[in-house]
């Protein structure tokens, strides 16, 4: 593995791409004789879906729901967390757009920004929260 990762590193790629032959090739091994396309194979790897089956779109999207929420699945958990992270700051970048559009508004205008940013901010906490 760290050979793996070193190689990855000279070339400036990720690791999976040298596992797998993402865009490069028709099908990936995943275990002897069982191939799969690679980027589910890099899926897989990576911990996004459970192992590709013989029809691996329709069983990766039966069981995708319970897969994803999995709490066995510390990726998964991760990710979705990630996710709440990056949503609660995208919408504090735009509350503070908004209050930048405020601060040159005056009258009604200013206050109507104004709780529209602060709407913004709730839903913003309400990202953290449900995290």
């Amino acid at each position: 593995m760290a050979e793996l990762l070193a190689i990855a590193a000279a070339l400036q790629i990720p690791p999976v791409l040298l596992l797998f032959g993402v865009g490069r090739v028709e099908t990936a091994e995943i275990l002897p004789g069982r191939h799969v396309s690679p980027f589910g194979a890099a899926r897989w790897f990576s911990g996004e879906t459970p192992i590709p089956g013989p029809d691996d779109e329709a069983y990766i999207a039966s069981i995708a729901d319970d897969w994803n929420f999995a709490t066995d699945n510390p990726l998964a958990i991760y990710r979705a967390y990630a996710e709440a992270v990056a949503g609660e700051m995208d919408g504090l970048r735009h509350a503070q757009d908004i209050d930048e559009l405020a601060a040159a508004a005056d009258g009604e205008p200013r206050r109507d920004l104004a709780n529209a940013a602060e709407t913004v901010r709730d839903i913003a906490a309400r990202c953290r929260a449900d995290s």
